[in-house]
């Protein structure tokens, strides 16, 4: 585990820690917002969703090299059944995911990376994610005429412990407008100007 760091958010004590893989939120935090003490059953409700599966599993799809695609389209036939229930172990264990992690320990609870965290803080409460935005964890707008692409910005960005500027790369490299020089106009200033 990386740099860790707590923020608080509507009351509410929010441990996330920047790792290997990229910045995690605890969700286990985040679900103690609307129930501090069966934060594990918010959980599984939240995963018992199909809209849920679907979307952590176009995170792992994009993001995960090793996602074991053929467990997930057996999890995401049954999700939102009566009968389905899927715990975060059991979603990492089948599928090989990397955006959930469980911890155990001083530490422990479930942690998401953030794409993740913010779509369970909007299933959970939309005023939750928007203080949860607020506490300087929102993506600034990139304009768009100038960049080209290659993820420099987001290299080089101070914030922490999650970036500012998440670049994702174009599928072809972009080409940058030309820089317009204005012309500098000589002034002829005899005195000290006033």
């Amino acid at each position: 585990m990386g740099k860790k760091e707590t923020i608080n958010v509507q009351g509410t004590e929010i441990f996330l820690y920047e790792g290997n893989k990229g910045d995690f939120i605890s969700i286990t935090d985040i679900a103690r917002y609307r129930d501090s003490e069966r934060s594990d059953y918010i959980l599984q409700n939240w995963m018992r969703n199909r809209s849920t599966i679907e979307f952590i599993g176009l995170w792992e799809y994009f993001n995960n090299p090793d996602f074991n695609s053929i467990e997930f389209d057996g999890i995401k036939n049954m999700s939102g059944s009566n009968s389905f229930a899927l715990t975060p172990k059991r979603w990492i264990e089948s599928t090989n995911a990397i955006g959930i992690v469980s911890k155990t320990g001083r530490y422990g609870g479930t942690f998401a990376h953030k794409d993740i965290a913010f779509e369970f803080s909007s299933w959970l409460s939309s005023e939750f994610k928007f203080y949860l935005n607020k506490n300087g964890l929102t993506i600034p707008q990139i304009n768009i005429e100038i960049c080209v692409g290659c993820g420099g910005y987001e290299f080089i960005c101070p914030v922490r412990p999650f970036r500012a500027i998440h670049v994702e790369g174009y599928a072809i490299q972009g080409k940058a407008k030309p820089f317009e020089e204005q012309k500098k106009e000589e002034k002829e200033i005899d005195s000290f100007g006033f």
